[in-house]
């Protein structure tokens, strides 16, 4: 059967309260990218739905470990336990994120089942003296800014590091400037969200840290973990993928690359009067498959 709409107007309309506005008076039938404060905002109004799955995507902060300072691994060591996991879920999400404990996405094969690296202050701080560093480092974040979620994580973070010694300064880059310093490498830490489009451990570990990945933003190289990925990429027996897959887990664990964080829900919101959307995996957008009631 042919798509029900002949065709669909794409507005770049980069305010989140406007976007929110437009929805609302039913100027635009779908919203793109809101953040959940908003999202749970719009329960309420009999004219919008909210489509809500959990989801692979992995948000953390990669660090480049090539880039000073962040080439000392007791300084990684020290932000990971510097960082408020349960915070950012519960303030910056409220609630509508799982945790992600790991490089494999909570939910996959092989996934830990609990953090083992949980925010303690007084861990950091030995880590940091570890590190050769005292009061007074200061250290750059860096973000997408058309994402004020991630704003407000750097926000909680800086917070937390202050409380060490150490002053973040946020970063904030408009997307293709950031999009380009992930492609090129140059980025020292930053946000990023992860999503593949394919629902298994070896798959996202080929994705983030095979060495010759393009989607390797921190430039993350280890040529144990790229020898591994290979072999779990092509073994058939299940048993021993998940062998290689455990091993390639605690390898990218001990090198301390990435600060995980959670796996935000997927949350989309658009007019009730439509119908048909599924959600995909992939988190791309099947238009095609809408249609609008009443018509």
């Amino acid at each position: 059967n042919p798509p029900y709409f002949d065709y669909i107007i794409w507005r770049i309309i980069p305010d989140v309260s406007a976007r929110v506005l437009l929805l609302k008076k039913g100027e635009i039938d779908v919203a793109l990218d809101l953040p959940v404060r908003e999202i749970l905002g719009l329960l309420g109004d009999p004219n919008i739905k909210i489509i809500s799955a959990p989801s692979a995507n992995q948000l953390a902060i990669p660090m480049n470990a090539k880039i000073p300072p962040f080439d000392n691994i007791n300084l990684r060591w020290a932000l990971t336990y510097a960082f408020p996991y349960d915070e950012v879920i519960s303030t910056v999400f409220l609630g509508h994120a799982q945790p992600n404990y790991g490089p494999i996405p909570t939910g996959f094969p092989g996934a830990l089942a609990e953090r083992r690296f949980k925010t303690d202050l007084d861990l950091a701080r030995q880590y940091l003296e570890k590190a050769g560093y005292s009061r007074g480092l200061t250290l750059e974040l860096y973000y997408d800014a058309s994402y004020s979620q991630h704003e407000q994580i750097g926000i909680l973070f800086k917070k937390n590091l202050e409380k060490i010694g150490v002053n973040l300064e946020l970063r904030p880059l408009p997307t293709g400037q950031f999009q380009t310093g992930l492609r090129e490498r140059t980025l020292g830490m930053f946000i990023q969200e992860a999503l593949g489009w394919i629902n298994t451990p070896e798959y996202y570990f080929n994705m983030n840290f095979n060495s010759q990945s393009s989607a390797n933003s921190n430039g993350y190289s280890n040529p144990e973990v790229d020898a591994l990925i290979s072999l779990a990429l092509t073994e058939m027996d299940d048993v021993k993928r998940a062998e290689l897959n455990a091993r390639i887990q605690e390898l990218v664990l001990a090198d301390a690359t990435w600060i995980y964080i959670c796996q935000p829900n997927f949350l989309l919101a658009m007019r009730r009067d439509l119908e048909g959307y599924v959600y995909q995996n992939t988190e791309l957008h099947h238009f095609w498959l809408l249609r609008r009631t009443g018509d």
